[in-house]
């Protein structure tokens, strides 16, 4: 098969090659190959000029000629130099061959470096700037292209410097298992430098390199994302590479090869994404047999889970953990709440007009009976207590008791009691009048009198109070309504409070 070069040759070409340099130079002097056995190679190395060689003695040291029509062709490994503190591989060779009474003289130097210096070598070097392309696979790119690619190509000092992202297209990724998850990349580079000589001729270099990274970690994630309401355990396993596959999984040490089967009730979805990855959604519903219930010590349901993953093609093994539970039940699921002897329900709620907020991890009763402490002019406190019992034993597991101050106006407590603290300065004047003061009861005295204002604490059914039930409009077959008692002072300023539903 006979192969094109994708570029025309140039006048002198150079190409880099991991193992090997290459040297081509046109000779319009050389018109037949048949003279190949007449030529002779010296070879210079560090600054020593060896003795000459015929083609086939320099051939078995490695350094190979080809005469073509035309064109001369030398390959060889070179030898390593530093220039301007770059590692450079350098061969020099002077070709001769007598062709009748001409000797033909042909001088070859050539230079490489990873690190592509401007000037590679004394010998070689040129005033003139060299244009420096990239490309990979052996193709250039378009300055726009490479630019839009993220690659980067910048001159410091005396050499050129190339940045190429990890990830660029044309690239080549792949998986590796050493203890975790690992990945590197592999790149290869093509790289050209022109540059044109005093003579107006074109001197070609390329550079071809396959570069690789270092080992990189490559970490997966789990994310819980559960939602209590839906009953079922979902986490999610991302950043998953292309060439890496879910092989099994074990729920709390059970394995379950996949595909699941049709009467599993666990189910897993692969997601793809654009970037290349991929990612599974594991579902396992709570009720689920391998799912694991813990009521004594609250945890509720718990997962552990062990995804075991193979990296392609060669089927290395690693595996992925995260350990899933509960966090919270509904606050009536285990326990019975309280509110002093009463156990807390719907019921209860309704009967006494408290309003409930659960969030599943706390419990708001804005509305609470009370007990009454420290009762003044100043106000009171009210004292409540809530407990959480075993609904099977009663056993209070715990208890939380709030003491908060309040105001007072008119109260009635669980104890049967009406408290009242009323302004009477505009019915009474005079300094201690206050304290004279009764209820419709002469014989019920305030408890604590100011300049202006009385406290009364009494019975409900005492000190001469009324009771009078108040019916709701068209509801008197029903028997709906409250009771509603009153009393006042001697001054005619009326107290009441409803005290309880029908």
């Amino acid at each position: 098969k006979t192969c094109s070069p994708t570029l025309p040759w140039a006048p002198r070409e150079a190409t880099c090659e991991a193992n090997y340099m290459e040297v081509r130079f046109c000779m319009k002097c050389i018109s037949y190959p048949s003279a190949t056995s007449d030529w002779q190679v010296v070879l210079q190395r560090d600054g020593v000029v060896l003795p000459p060689l015929n083609l086939s003695e320099a051939s078995k040291q490695g350094y190979v000629f080809d005469l073509t029509n035309g064109r001369l062709v030398f390959r060889f490994n070179g030898v390593s130099l530093q220039v301007n503190g770059v590692p450079v591989e350098v061969v020099h060779a002077t070709l001769f061959s007598r062709q009748s009474w001409v000797v033909l003289m042909v001088d070859l130097v050539a230079a490489c470096s990873m690190l592509s210096p401007s000037v590679l070598h004394p010998l070689v070097s040129s005033p003139h700037e060299a244009k420096v392309s990239v490309g990979i696979n052996g193709e250039l790119l378009d300055e726009p292209v490479a630019e839009e690619r993220g690659y980067i190509v910048e001159k410091r000092n005396s050499t050129f410097r190339i940045a190429i992202p990890y990830n660029t297209e044309g690239g080549y990724r792949k998986s590796l298992v050493y203890g975790e998850l690992y990945e590197f990349y592999l790149f290869d580079l093509y790289l050209e430098q022109i540059t044109a000589e005093d003579d107006n001729v074109d001197t070609r270099l390329r550079f071809y390199r396959t570069l690789a990274t270092p080992l990189l970690p490559r970490p997966l994630f789990t994310e819980n994302r559960t939602v209590q309401e839906e009953h079922t355990f979902t986490v999610y396993l991302g950043s998953v590479p292309a060439d890496v596959r879910l092989a099994a999984v074990h729920l709390n040490g059970r394995e379950c090869t996949l595909p699941f089967s049709n009467t599993s009730s666990h189910t897993i979805t692969e997601v793809v994404h654009p970037n290349n990855t991929h990612g599974y959604t594991l579902e396992v519903p709570f009720d689920d047999p391998v799912v694991i219930r813990q009521v004594k010590d609250l945890s509720g349901h718990r997962l552990n889970i062990s995804f075991t993953l193979m990296v392609l093609p060669e089927n290395e093994p690693f595996s992925s953990q995260i350990s899933v539970m509960l966090d919270h039940r509904p606050f009536d699921y285990l326990w019975e709440i309280g509110i002093g002897s009463d156990l807390l329900s719907s019921e209860l709620a309704a009967q006494h007009d408290y309003i409930m907020r659960n969030d599943s991890q706390s419990l708001t009763v804005p509305k609470l009976f009370f007990v009454l402490q420290n009762i003044t002019l100043k106000g009171f406190f009210g004292t409540f207590e809530i407990l959480v019992r075993d609904p099977e034993t009663s056993a209070v597991q715990s208890s939380a008791v709030k003491t908060c101050p309040f105001t007072l106006s008119v109260v009635c407590s669980t104890d049967g009691r009406m408290t009242v603290v009323a302004d009477l300065s505009l019915a009474i004047q005079g300094r201690g009048a206050l304290g004279r003061t009764h209820l419709i009861d002469r014989y019920c005295r305030p408890k604590e009198s100011d300049d202006t204002r009385v406290l009364f604490s009494f019975p409900l059914n005492s000190c001469g109070s009324t009771v009078k039930v108040r019916l709701s409009a068209n509801s008197e077959a029903a028997g709906v309504g409250s009771i509603v008692r009153s009393n006042h002072s001697a001054e005619g300023k009326w107290f009441s409070n409803v005290n309880a539903p029908l």
